[in-house]
């Protein structure tokens, strides 16, 4: 991964599920359907069921994803931002839904 700034990273779908919720600091989040997916990536795709166009965002457990890299069939690279209490008066119910 690479880091931007505090918490701003650009993570490889590749990453381990495990690994990624613990550089973000959420070891103890029970995501969506955790038992069927191994990766960042399959994640994002049991969450919204396709693999997601580039620019794609959306927000779950105050962690913001938008799509930073993708092939027609498969997720290559995220953009994931930690949400602070700043951040969240930005943000909309669509981007909270996936509907962005």
């Amino acid at each position: 991964f690479t880091q931007l700034s505090e918490n701003d990273y650009i993570i490889d779908a590749k990453m381990p599920i495990d690994e990624f919720k613990e550089l973000l600091g959420i070891e103890n989040i029970i995501l969506k359907d955790e038992e069927d997916y191994d990766t960042l990536g399959g994640y994002v795709f049991a969450l919204l069921g396709t693999i997601p166009p580039v620019g794609k965002n959306f927000v779950r457990h105050n962690i913001a994803f938008e799509i930073y890299k993708a092939k027609r069939n498969r997720l290559i690279k995220l953009k994931v931002s930690k949400i602070t209490k700043q951040d969240e008066d930005n943000i909309t119910n669509d981007q909270r839904n996936g509907q962005t």
